[in-house]
């Protein structure tokens, strides 16, 4: 149990101040724990209640403009760095008697008294998802934009992966807005140094971010298998969702030739420790990737039936063997995909084969022998 003491050699700063009402109170349990007060109508105090007792209460005291009540108030200052941003005072606030002060840096108190660095004014603004990029070539005026890029859109393709997996999305698709909220995470924090981007939780319905909830489940036991705390076999019950779990990790480990040499993955996803990725565990998931990666490519002729614009995809029926066959194909390929759909052409199509999806590469309408041939056989 940590005990508070006025700081050795340091005296007490006369300030004249009988009382620190509670204008807004920002966190309370039993009693107030943060809160704004407003001493006169320039200067406002943010108010932390460190230890309270049956003698006195201890409280940090720091100023705060509105920009920066903001920034508390909406997850992107953390606590700690609002108390310690300039000066800041120790309060004695005894059940009887006047209130004494002490100037005071953050080495003064115990740390156990204060909230944990990086901690937010609300749960819900702690970070799910944080990537931090370190390199030697990671310093102020060199890091590039490729950089900066690749790990702020880490969380996004890791996540997007599993979640369209799950969800049976098109990589290739066009997401609807709801769906692209499970995935494209907010910016909590941002840091410099090393580069450091920190996601709050998806903005979305409940029944959805019960099903991120569960691909995010799903990464922290690939993240925890990378690293050597599971078996050697990556976590899955069918090579498919292997695939699919080592296609989002390869997103989060730092590229053979690039300046990132290590990636720090911490959040509350992730768990109570921060899991440290290098380019030795980028070739690890590759090499499983490759074991599991066997393409075959295929041509086949139809008529594309069924089309799903949204998840660009359509089933290709009346093949000569039968039956039919779903194909997800690019946005690109979607004006000539519309074309056959709608004059009902025999076509012909040439797919890569993936773990039983089928991927569009090319389709052309059918030479006059294939479309007679396929006629006859209707």
């Amino acid at each position: 149990m940590f005990s508070i003491e006025p700081p050795l050699g340091q005296p007490e700063v006369e300030w004249g101040i009988s009382a620190l009402p509670e204008t807004e109170v920002l966190y309370e349990a039993e009693e107030p724990i943060i809160y704004v007060s407003q001493i006169t109508s320039k200067l406002r105090l943010l108010i932390y209640l460190a230890e309270t007792s049956s003698a006195c209460d201890w409280l940090v005291a720091a100023p705060i403009g509105d920009e920066r009540l903001l920034s508390l108030k909406a997850g992107f200052l953390p606590v700690r760095a609002a108390l310690f941003e300039s000066w800041t005072l120790l309060c004695r606030r005894s059940r009887e008697g006047p209130l004494r002060f002490w100037s005071i840096d953050e080495d003064d108190l115990p740390s156990d008294c204060l909230p944990l660095a990086g901690t937010p004014l609300y749960s819900e603004h702690v970070p799910v998802l944080v990537a931090k990029a370190i390199g030697s070539g990671l310093v102020p005026g060199r890091l590039t934009s490729s950089v900066i890029s690749s790990v702020a859109d880490s969380g996004r393709k890791a996540l997007k992966t599993l979640l369209d997996y799950v969800m049976d999305q098109a990589a290739d698709g066009k997401p609807t807005n709801a769906y692209r909220a499970m995935y494209d995470l907010p910016v909590r924090r941002l840091g410099f140094g090393s580069f450091e981007v920190a996601f709050g939780a998806p903005q979305c319905d409940e029944n959805m971010r019960f099903i991120t909830l569960q691909a995010a489940e799903t990464l922290r036991s690939g993240l925890h298998w990378l690293t050597g705390l599971a078996s050697d076999r990556p976590p899955g019950n069918t090579d498919e969702e292997k695939l699919v779990l080592l296609e989002s990790l390869v997103e989060l480990t730092p590229t053979q030739g690039g300046q990132v040499e290590q990636m720090v993955i911490s959040g509350s996803w992730v768990g109570p420790h921060p899991i440290s990725l290098d380019k030795r565990s980028r070739l690890k998931v590759r090499s499983q990737i490759n074991a599991l990666r066997a393409e075959r490519v295929i041509s086949q002729n139809g008529r594309v039936r069924e089309m799903d614009q949204d998840r660009l995809s359509f089933t290709l029926r009346d093949l000569r063997e039968g039956g039919s066959m779903r194909v997800l194909f690019p946005e690109e390929m979607l004006d000539d995909v519309l074309r056959y759909f709608n004059e009902g052409l025999v076509v012909n199509i040439v797919v890569v084969s993936r773990l039983s999806r089928y991927l569009l590469r090319a389709i052309t309408e059918a030479s006059d022998e294939e479309s007679s041939e396929d006629a006859l056989c209707e």
